[in-house]
């Protein structure tokens, strides 16, 4: 019990070494077809450990992908179970998330869109918020057991300002440093991975925290490189924490150890603070959730009352967790096989496998959001070339003349496709081109509209 509550040496270790763990790999593989976006989706479990064999996903998580497919391509005896079905506007949420493939095709050719979000939350001032108010939470926790323990001392006031005010906002600090940097890693590519082979003793985030504490007064810079082994010691950790809260509280360093002689490692130490959290409304609600479950190993007088800080943290140690460790969340690997290279994307684009590649890590629930998008054009250059010429307009160009084109009206997008296939190759090609108007009803924005679409085409030519 007593070093449960001292999470930095296990993080610290968490991040240098590892850890073994399950995790279930999402597989997809994904196509353009003339029906849509043919996606084909392989699933199974990984263990993390070495010479651990795969597994494949439970049943019902199993029947849960199947529920977005009309094809299974896998048998029952496979560990890597597969599905495969073709989409064209929205995607299915198998893997969790929200996802769109868009055909805009013109007589000048076709644009395509394909953007996807897994999992994560899409309402990120909520979840700002979240981690601020449990930030809070315990640092009320921590004020009102301070509290007690230095009711009758002439410097409860001024331990009670630092850890009110300063502390408080340095928690909220931390737990946003953790979100931001999640967030980062929300999306990696395969040229990520380069990255990852690099030695590093400290990842991003870790070295991100020390900075801050370093800059508050927290830590002096020449103690980051010893302070995970220090707080291992009993005697060195509960001396370093009486000497900080000193020091922030404004205390002169030799009231230290009498200000806070109740902050060392002691039966009593814990048994107040087990009691003071089991005082909490946090604590009642999980007792009352717990009734009627088997209890585990030394509950038998219900819940460790650690759980209230536990589940108060658990968004912001999940962020942390996130940076340091792979092997905490599911992993997305995504391929796009494309007939032309993207104009625009997030993800890396191979020429030799004409292929975009994705990979990304996905968290149970919350967290920020792996997005993967790509854009591309096949241009119609034969059409092209019978009334300009030659091609004129591909890529970016194309695809922004597609998504105005699908703005106009069925009659007006026939309107203007007349023109341009009245147009032939020659020196008054560009002239031509800008002669365009409606002969039928026309607002002002769709006549706004094709006049940005003569321009970009007179642009080209």
């Amino acid at each position: 019990m007593r070093g449960r509550y001292w999470w930095a040496p296990v993080l610290l270790t968490a991040a240098l070494v590892g850890c073994e763990t399950q995790v279930a790999i999402y597989d997809l593989r994904l196509a353009p077809t003339a029906d849509g976006l043919q996606r084909t989706l392989t699933a199974w479990r990984e263990q993390g450990g070495i010479d651990q064999p795969n597994k494949p996903l439970s049943d019902e998580e199993l029947k849960r992908l199947g529920s977005f497919y009309p094809k299974r391509v896998s048998t029952d005896a496979d560990i890597r179970q597969s599905f495969r079905g073709v989409f064209l506007g929205k995607l299915p949420a198998d893997v969790g998330g929200r996802g769109s493939y868009e055909v805009a095709a013109t007589v000048l050719g076709t644009s395509y869109t394909y953007l996807e979000r897994f999992r994560g939350a899409t309402a990120l001032d909520a979840e700002l918020y979240d981690r601020r108010a449990a930030a809070d939470r315990c640092c009320d926790l921590v004020v009102a057991w301070f509290d007690k323990q230095l009711a009758d001392a002439p410097e409860r006031q001024a331990v009670r300002r630092f850890l009110n005010q300063e502390f408080r906002e340095d928690l909220r600090n931390l737990a946003a440093i953790a979100w931001l940097a999640a967030a980062e890693r929300s999306t990696a590519t395969k040229d990520d991975d380069k990255a990852d082979e690099d030695v590093q003793l400290l990842p991003t985030v870790v070295v991100r925290m020390l900075a801050y504490l370093v800059e508050h007064d927290y830590l002096a810079a020449h103690e980051t490189r010893s302070i995970a082994a220090e707080l291992q010691d009993d005697v060195d950790r509960w001396q370093w924490l009486r000497r900080m809260l000193a020091r922030k509280s404004g205390l002169e360093p030799s009231a230290a150890d009498r200000t806070f002689a109740f902050l060392e490692e002691s039966e009593s130490l814990y048994a107040s603070w087990n009691e003071h959290l089991r005082a909490t409304p946090e604590y009642a609600r999980i007792r009352k959730q717990a009734q009627g479950r088997p209890s585990k190993d030394g509950e038998s007088d219900g819940p460790e009352p650690k759980v209230v800080l536990e589940q108060l943290l658990e968004p912001t140690l999940e962020d942390f967790m996130a940076t340091i460790n792979w092997g905490s969340a599911d992993e997305l690997r995504l391929a796009l096989v494309l007939p032309v290279a993207p104009h625009e994307t997030n993800g890396d684009w191979e020429p030799s496998e004409m292929s975009v590649y994705w990979k990304g890590r996905l968290r149970k629930k919350g967290g920020s959001p792996t997005v993967c998008y790509a854009l591309w054009t096949v241009a119609d250059e034969k059409f092209q070339l019978k009334h300009f010429g030659r091609t004129v307009i591909e890529g970016d160009e194309l695809a922004q003349f597609a998504a105005m084109h699908r703005t106009l009206t069925a009659q007006q997008r026939a309107e203007f496709d007349k023109h341009l296939e009245a147009l032939e190759p020659g020196d008054a090609i560009k002239g031509r081109v800008q002669e365009f108007q409606f002969v039928g009803a026309a607002d002002e924005a769709a006549k706004r509209t094709a006049r940005r679409m003569v321009e970009l085409l007179a642009s080209e030519l």
